[in-house]
């Protein structure tokens, strides 16, 4: 009897509770509401590729945001936005530097637009075409190599097309995207033979730079087969490797977090070893591979060089300068943070190219200058790989 009284007496105050419960407010727009006062006062400076338009707002409670609809490229049309309480509309997506007609709307609570506030703006040189002026597209070891700069760090894809039958008859190589200040990459593994290889940059937006075009002969190489790199041990080497470490390491041709890395004894800088490649090679390029999966850490080598000789003697006048290197960090953020394509490039392997005429050597020293933590730490690396052409 309890029971049935307790749950009587419950459901009466659940049913009350819930009567007494205050409706939700829905809000619905005013459909019949006036249309939004214009803004006024319109202005606009030029940026790279686009514009930024401020103005005043109307006194208007009704005004929800404001927004301006430009063509970039026949028949293509792009919306920026604001909020009622913002001053301002950042304009992106043009191609170049002509005179663009923008109109700019007052658009209310219940969607209603004002009447357009018409201004025409002239962008700056946009990114695909500033960027096109510094390209280099130059041959290379088993292909051409190119360089870059994008001052405005602006989201790019650099295409390289090649016509290997002298018909214009383009094929595309792989693309290269980039976002990075500065940059170069190559493309390799193509014929010693004559072709006209073409260059242009596409942005975002679909807009496109003029093309490069240029007939060039990639050289001949080889690659430097991994048994012909013998450590040798002269008197100011410092090749001894923490642990069971060796510099032997780094020439067997396994790549990857699983593979044990050379890591150097000494905390010194500069410090070297020396190879005996056991016949004359000139090197074309070679790919640095640093501490697969511990990206941009203090020990990884920032700066290095590459010096070679015939004679197998301690005397730095005895070595010639084969080339000088510096560690590249696609994004140029500061360590220890990263982008996905700083990742990306440390997965690949860092390639280098030789200045092309150096001579061919037997003996091979690496020579680190620097690692990117500064000094006092010890320098790691996974894997060298050299190209090239074997004197026979």
């Amino acid at each position: 009897m309890k029971t049935n009284i307790f749950m009587t007496l419950s459901a009466l105050v659940l049913i009350g509770w819930y009567g007494c419960k205050e409706e939700e407010h829905l809000s619905y727009p005013d459909t019949d509401a006036a249309i939004p006062g214009q803004v006024h006062d319109v202005k606009w400076e030029s940026i790279p590729g686009g514009a930024i338009v401020t103005y005043k707002l109307p006194e208007d409670k009704s005004l929800s945001y404001v927004k301006a609809v430009y063509e970039i490229q026949p028949g293509v049309y792009r919306e920026a936005k604001s909020s009622s309480y913002q001053d301002s509309l950042y304009l992106v997506g043009f191609g170049d530097t002509t005179e663009y007609k923008v109109n700019i709307y007052s658009v209310g609570r219940n969607e209603k637009e004002s009447a357009p506030i018409t201004v025409n703006v002239r962008p700056d040189l946009p990114p695909v075409k500033s960027a096109f002026k510094t390209l280099t597209l130059d041959v290379t070891f088993g292909g051409v190599q190119i360089t870059y700069k994008n001052e405005a760090q602006a989201d790019l894809a650099i295409f390289v097309m090649a016509d290997t039958t002298g018909n214009r008859e383009w094929f595309q190589l792989a693309p290269h995207f980039t976002s990075s200040l500065e940059g170069n990459f190559a493309i390799r593994d193509m014929e010693a033979k004559a072709a006209d290889f073409g260059i242009y940059i596409r942005d975002r937006w679909n807009n496109k730079s003029d093309t490069l075009v240029k007939n060039l002969t990639p050289l001949f190489e080889e690659p430097i087969p991994y048994s012909n790199f013998k450590l040798v041990s002269l008197p100011s080497d410092k090749n001894k490797g923490q642990g069971t470490n060796s510099v032997d390491r780094l020439f067997d041709g396994k790549v990857g977090a699983g593979d044990t890395w050379y890591k150097s004894e000494d905390d010194t800088y500069p410090q070297w070893f020396t190879m005996d490649m056991q016949q004359p090679v000139v090197f074309g390029r070679m790919r640095l591979f640093q501490c697969i999966g511990y990206p941009y850490v203090p020990d990884w080598v920032k700066d290095f060089e590459i010096w070679g000789s015939n004679e197998l003697v301690d005397d730095w006048d005895k070595w010639i300068l084969l080339g000088h290197f510096e560690s590249f960090k696609p994004s140029g953020l500061p360590d220890p943070t990263y982008t996905a394509e700083d990742m990306e490039y440390e997965r690949a392997g860092e390639d280098y190219s030789f200045p092309v005429g150096i001579p061919a050597v037997r003996y091979m020293r690496f020579k680190v200058l620097t690692i990117r933590g500064g000094g006092g730490k010890f320098y790691s690396l996974n894997e060298l790989s050299f190209w090239g052409q074997i004197v026979k």
